[in-house]
């Protein structure tokens, strides 16, 4: 199945959508100045493909959603001056940004809850972008940010987060739960 949406100013709605199996690909989608919802969304086994797409001054929420299978890709994208919350239950399956860019704006996971899956940005750029982990409960899956090729600005980390959950580069300096607190080095 491929769809296409273009327009501005409104609610793209995914609400407790169910991909459970097949293919669905957007094709040409354009999200400016909106607000894309996957709340409580069902990814259970489909591969759902965003692509290379824009999303100016956006948000994109996933609060409530359940990754337990699926392949999500938003391979590509450019996320420019928005946000990104992640409030949803990975349990498996994959959510990939592939070479996504990340400018001037927020990826947040507060609120989501991993226990199994991945969660990919291989080759992301974050240019003046803010990441934050405070807010998650992790007891497995991944959050793998090894290969991003631009940091402005280190990801907000929780105390206790176990080594092999989220996966930084070498060397990346991260910061502490609170805004004001000290960095601490991390090495993977």
């Amino acid at each position: 199945m491929e769809t296409g949406l273009s327009g501005c100013g409104s609610t793209v709605r995914f609400n407790r959508a169910k991909f459970a199996d097949g293919t669905v690909r957007f094709v040409g989608a354009e999200f400016s100045s909106r607000v894309v919802d996957f709340g409580g969304a069902e990814f259970s086994g489909a591969r759902v493909n965003f692509g290379p797409r824009y999303y100016e001054e956006g948000t994109v929420t996933s609060l409530g959603a359940k990754f337990s299978g699926a392949l999500v890709s938003f391979a590509g994208g450019s996320f420019s001056g928005g946000t990104i919350s992640f409030g949803a239950g990975f349990s498996g399956g994959e959510v990939m940004f592939t070479g996504a860019m990340f400018s001037n704006g927020q990826v947040d996971f507060e609120g989501a809850e991993f226990s199994g899956g991945m969660v990919d940005f291989d080759s992301a750029k974050f240019s003046g972008s803010t990441v934050s982990l405070v807010g998650a409960e992790f007891s497995g899956g991944r959050v793998d940010f090894r290969r991003v090729t631009d940091w402005t600005h280190p990801p907000q980390l929780p105390d206790g987060i176990p080594a092999n959950v989220v996966l930084l580069p070498a060397n990346t300096a991260v910061d502490d739960e609170e805004e004001d607190g000290p960095e601490r080095q991390m090495t993977w």
